[in-house]
């Protein structure tokens, strides 16, 4: 499927035109409109443009400068320049750029309508076109010494700390080791088609040079061939942290350019940015996840949705298992879990030890799936939190990942029950704890800072706090708002400043950050009761 972005300020050109591609009906073409710069660049960011067909006069940004700004995220996209006046001038500047087209709007809608099927050809052929590989013996042996060193890591044969003091940059690679990275990978259907050593070989190198050419040029990309499929360490060499749904746009073209050139189905799976300890436990648990399953053609998912689809097939098959439990488990365990939702918990979790404890055969692998299912929810959530160093003080965490440790299903769902449980109680004794720290914290820093005009926003910002969050968590924890403790000690600290005759008043209430004496005055009497003056003359009585 290629995307059109239509994008004209002129509402009616722009609805007819947006009306005519959808008749059109062609089944690889999805229509997307805007009316507007800001619109375009918007549907830019969340969806992929192969064609971008854009009037060339707009207010604000025209659509040579549209067109520039779009083809930084879509490289290979194609682009129809629309203007209803023939000069020399626009036709000259539009040729100038790669994979343009150029149309007068008088020409009608069936020449718009001819361009964008030629548009659309070309990305056929384009994505039906092998790409030339160069061979490059030392390129090759540094990619395979590469691939060595990084599944030395992957495998636990080499720490992260060797692994960083290697020279890995003279082998080619240009991730920061320092910044989230991008894990995908791909699985190829055998089972349709075979393929020969040599053929693999060239597939890969296809697959690579493609992939290049239709990232964004800051994108850096280091890829791992095993046997088992193909991985990729992806990230991004600008500012944008998430790019998950960006892989996703062009990791579908990975899948029609495969199924084009070499006949092949795949299923693709797009982790999320993660630091380097994460990726590696990623690799290992994607390489399980895709080795036993193969899915029709043309599936590509995100880590998460792949688990969900895992998950729901095994279960489905089972007659001892409902399905419909399963869904809630996948979507809402986690997030109870990483909400530290104790009653959210066991409402959704409860259900599936029952389930569980009904299962009469001590062999059922649906229902070794589902609680390996759910203990890799818990062990994901005690892997984050670090829990691991805890819990093996209250009970052993070995039977997570064994479940024939047990001799039937309702000792391995007590099991589970019973660190749930220990989970919660252990979370809740550290947030006590935590909580305790932070308010403490805060305080000390009331105090610090009372001359200095520091409020909710400024202590929430240096202790990297959503200032709501704050204030609510201190009012839970004081039974009072954190301003009004700051207003409290800010008077306090004034009454102390009063006791001594010299200061004037109106520096008092400088000091403590008031605009105007007036202001301090009227907060002082609002405070204690009467004003700073009247309050200097009962101390010094």
């Amino acid at each position: 499927m290629y995307n059109l972005l239509l994008v004209d300020d002129e509402v009616l050109i722009a609805d007819g035109m947006y009306d005519a591609l959808c008749e059109l009906n062609m089944e690889n073409l999805y229509p997307i409109k805007a009316y507007s710069v800001q619109e375009a660049l918007e549907a830019a960011e969340n969806r992929r443009i192969d064609i971008l067909l854009t009037d060339i006069n707009m207010p604000d940004m025209d659509g040579f400068a549209l067109y520039e700004r779009i083809v930084k995220i879509w490289p290979y996209c194609r682009v129809i320049f629309l203007t209803g006046f023939e000069t020399f001038d626009y036709a000259y500047k539009a040729i100038q750029y790669k994979n343009v087209r150029y149309i007068i709007k008088a020409e009608g809608v069936d020449k718009v309508l001819d361009t964008v099927g030629e548009a659309v050809g070309d990305l056929e052929a384009e994505l039906e076109t092998k790409l030339p590989a160069v061979f490059d013996l030392a390129r090759e042996s540094r990619e395979r010494l590469l691939k060595e060193i990084l599944l030395g890591y992957f495998n636990g044969e080499i720490q992260e700390r060797e692994l960083r003091e290697e020279n890995l940059s003279q082998l080619g690679f240009c991730i920061d080791l320092d910044r989230p990275i991008c894990l995908v990978g791909a699985k190829l259907d055998r089972k349709k088609r075979q393929i020969l050593y040599q053929e693999r070989l060239a597939l890969v190198k296809d697959m690579n040079l493609m992939l290049k050419g239709h990232l964004k040029e800051h994108f850096k990309m280091v890829p791992i061939d095993m046997n088992q499929g193909l991985f990729w360490l992806l990230q991004s060499g600008g500012e944008e942290t998430d790019y998950e749904e960006y892989l996703i746009n062009v990791f579908d073209l990975f899948q029609i350019h495969l199924k084009n050139v070499f006949d092949m189905d795949s299923i693709v799976v797009v982790c999320p940015g993660r630091m380097l300890p994460r990726v590696q436990e990623e690799f290992h648990r994607l390489q399980g996840m895709l080795l036993p399953h193969m899915f029709a053609e043309g599936n590509l998912f995100t880590y998460e949705e792949l688990k969900n689809v895992i998950r729901s097939r095994s279960l489905t098959e089972n007659p001892e298992i409902n399905p419909a439990l399963l869904g809630r488990m996948a979507a809402r365990i986690r997030t109870n879990l990483e909400a530290q939702d104790r009653e959210g918990f066991f409402q959704e979790a409860e259900p599936i030890f029952e389930m569980l404890k009904g299962v009469k055969s001590r062999h059922s692998i649906r229902a070794k799936e589902i609680y390996l299912s759910l203990s890799l929810c818990l062990l994901e959530y005690i892997d984050q939190t670090g829990l691991y160093e805890q819990l093996p003080f209250e009970m052993p965490l070995a039977p997570l990942t064994n479940p024939d440790e047990y001799g039937d299903w309702a000792q391995a769902a007590a099991y589970l029950r019973r660190l749930s449980e220990a989970v919660f109680r252990i979370n809740e004794e550290k947030n006590d704890s935590k909580i305790d720290s932070i308010i403490a914290r805060v305080e000390q820093m009331v105090e610090e800072n009372l001359e200095k005009n520091m409020g909710l926003a400024q202590i929430s910002q240096k202790l990297y706090f959503n200032s709501c969050y704050l204030s609510r968590l201190y009012k839970a924890s004081r039974g009072i708002n954190l301003s009004d403790y700051i207003a409290e000690r800010k008077m306090e600290r004034a009454k102390q400043l009063l006791a001594q005759p010299d200061i004037k008043v109106q520096s008092i209430g400088e000091r403590m950050g008031y605009s105007s004496p007036a202001n301090f005055i009227r907060s002082f009497r609002k405070h204690f009761g009467m004003t700073p003056n009247e309050y200097r003359r009962t101390i010094a009585q």
